[in-house]
């Protein structure tokens, strides 16, 4: 396998960095050019804790964990469906040791010696008798294509590991192993190092637990370790993550807080202002001549009851009524809420999602555009800046809707405008869209000369009712017809509709070359039927069709958020695991750019029941900001 610098499967995103001192950034920066690479990892411990493996499954990557530990066994099993998980240990024959698991300590060993020198420093272990095997008998079991790292960490038996390989079958680009004695800094990869340079591999780096080595065949590789792991390196440590995380929720939490507090406020001022009202109003009565006539009849009418008769009621000669004062202004007060419910997004939105950018989107070609086109459309997020761009205008125009800065109409503009790029968008060209609603793009479609199927949700369905009653059903063929864009002789000849469940797509929906749906997969129950409607769609496609997809995206967390119900919200975990799957099936999907847009619209948040104006970003279940994501992928070819 060769390294492709500018492969689309290669994650834009900055590393996630799991392991001890670093070592995964460092493997890294030598090997992120390769696609859907391969490890062996000797002494995998847990699937996350201290995993130099991790970050590279998360980018698609797989391989071989050994792993005796009972424990991180079935968490690797579990976390690691994609790779080989073996409980056994690994040495230079073939038989059963001794295994010491010091449980939660990544200290656990088969060296009798060192578990003796943990148990002296009251450390408690589990011994066990485990399967003990070569990597040489490991790999005739379970052959592997080019591995790109080895790496071991066994707590003292690393030499034995390596002389049970087979160097000459056996080829990892690069060998990195513990070089330090357990819980010291004396170096003790001096007879490890002997039987690696003699296999053809050259020592280049020490980082002050692990030595690394690469084999002489790999030579352009060696640029990569002439420097320690630095801040350059663009990385972030999962526990900053971690930490940023759990800021991010409780800010998430002050902001609900924050939000009661001011609905209070709003309410308290509400009840003065109609008390104030009534209270006036009163007064009016008291003044009012009426009153004042009537005044005689109600003092002989407490006397005969025996109420108490206030000593004064209005003064002879009193003022005339004043004008009864105007109930409070609801429309105001509507408007004041929405003002003070604004808040700057920056103040609680995810830590790594605050990339505001700065970039114009005048580049953009579209039908009748006279110029060079110098920018095309990646997977993203909604913005002003797209939003607002001559192109985008353009397709909005096309759809018959008015310039607004909403969300939605991003979501149509964004899955034109991605399929035009990309010559869907001509005479004959196939397309299906799931979940189209009562929305314009299948007659804009047709227009074009595009034959389109359009789907949705059978109105019989107990699902379909909420959206049939806000006019987002498409309960027939005849809902989606726009004279006004397309001729019913050309809509009726290009566009048919039926019934279809996103859950369970009809087998005979195929060969299409073109599928799209805007904000419809977070509907679909849950994240994961969300996620694998997906990749269910892409059987839809011709090879090399394209896919364009919008949906939630949850701006606040990476770890709480909705995950079942009528609608969810994808975190980004959620999306990259995503794009791994699709890739893994030999997909391409456009790098995902996380600019939130730069303007004070970009910033706003409005909030329930989204009558504003701007209306990119939103508050979802009065804890989640939210705004839309889409999605472009190429089926494999």
């Amino acid at each position: 396998m060769s390294v492709h610098p500018h492969d689309p499967a290669v994650s834009q995103a900055p590393l996630i960095s799991y392991a001890q001192a670093g070592e995964d950034v460092m493997l890294w920066r030598a090997l992120s050019g390769v696609r859907r690479g391969v490890y062996v990892d000797v002494g995998a411990h847990d699937p996350v804790e201290l995993s130099t493996t991790k970050a590279f499954y998360d980018r698609g990557w797989s391989g071989i964990n050994i792993e005796p530990s009972p424990d991180h066994f079935r968490a690797l099993c579990e976390q690691r469906r994609r790779d080989i998980n073996l409980q056994c240990a690994a040495g230079d024959h073939d038989g059963v040791v001794t295994f010491h698991d010091f449980i939660g300590t990544g200290l656990s060993t088969t060296d009798s010696a060192v578990a003796d020198i943990h148990r002296k420093a009251d450390r408690d272990a589990k011994t066990m008798e485990v399967p003990l095997r070569t990597l040489r008998s490991i790999l005739a079991d379970y052959p592997l294509p080019e591995v790109h790292f080895f790496k071991v960490d066994v707590e003292g038996g690393e030499e034995a590991v390596l002389r049970g390989v087979d160097f000459h079958a056996f080829r990892p680009w690069i060998v990195l192993l513990e070089a330090t004695k357990p819980l010291s800094n004396e170096r003790c990869d001096g007879p490890m190092q002997a039987v690696l340079e003699a296999a053809g591999y050259n020592f280049v780096f020490f980082d002050g637990i692990n030595s690394f080595f690469v084999a002489r065949e790999r030579a352009e590789l060696l640029g990569h370790f002439d420097r320690p792991v630095n801040p350059l390196d663009g990385y972030m440590h999962h526990s900053a993550v971690a930490s940023a995380a759990r800021i991010a929720s409780l800010e998430a939490e002050v902001l609900s807080v924050r939000r009661e507090l001011l609905d209070l406020q709003l309410a308290h001022q509400e009840l003065q202002a109609e008390a104030e009202w009534l209270h006036a109003t009163v007064r009016g009565i008291h003044r009012s001549i009426s009153w004042r006539l009537t005044g005689p009849l109600r003092r002989v009418n407490r006397l005969l009851s025996g109420t108490r008769v206030p000593a004064v009621e209005e003064a002879p000669g009193a003022p005339a009524a004043e004008p009864a004062p105007q109930p409070p202004d609801e429309e105001a007060l509507g408007r004041k809420r929405n003002e003070l419910a604004r808040q700057p997004l920056l103040d609680f939105t995810l830590p790594g999602l605050r990339d505001w950018g700065a970039d114009g989107w005048d580049g953009l070609a579209f039908p009748g555009h006279s110029g060079v086109a110098t920018q095309a459309l990646r997977s993203g997020l909604c913005t002003r800046a797209q939003l607002e761009s001559p192109a985008f205008r353009y397709w909005l125009g096309q759809l018959g809707l008015p310039f607004q800065l909403r969300r939605k109409d991003w979501e149509f503009a964004f899955i034109l405008q991605a399929l035009y790029e990309r010559d869907c968008l001509r005479a004959g060209s196939r397309g299906l869209g799931f979940a189209v609603g009562e929305e314009a793009i299948p007659a804009l479609l047709a227009s074009m000369g595009c034959e389109v199927v359009a789907t949705d949700l059978d109105p019989r369905d107990a699902r379909a009712q909420a959206w049939a009653d806000t006019a987002q059903l498409a309960t027939s063929l005849d809902k989606l017809r726009r004279p006004e864009i397309c001729p019913d002789a050309d809509f009726s000849r290009r566009v048919s509709y039926r019934h279809v469940d996103m859950n369970k797509i009809p087998s005979d929906l195929r060969d299409f070359d073109f599928t799209w749906s805007s904000c419809s997969f977070e509907h679909c129950g849950s994240i994961a039927q969300g996620l694998k409607f997906m990749e269910n769609q892409m059987a839809c496609l011709k090879p090399g069709g394209i896919a364009v997809h919008t949906t939630e995206f949850n701006l606040s967390s990476d770890d709480e958020t909705i995950e079942e119900g009528v609608t969810v919200v994808f975190r980004r975990r959620d999306i990259d695991a995503l794009v791994a799957a699709l890739q893994v099936a030999g997909h391409q999907v456009e790098p995902l750019s996380y600019v939130l847009g730069q303007s004070a619209e970009d910033r706003s948040v409005d909030i329930f029941p989204y009558t504003a104006v701007p209306h990119l970003k939103l508050l979802l279940f009065d804890r989640y900001v939210s705004t839309s994501l889409a999605l472009i992928v190429r089926k494999a070819s």
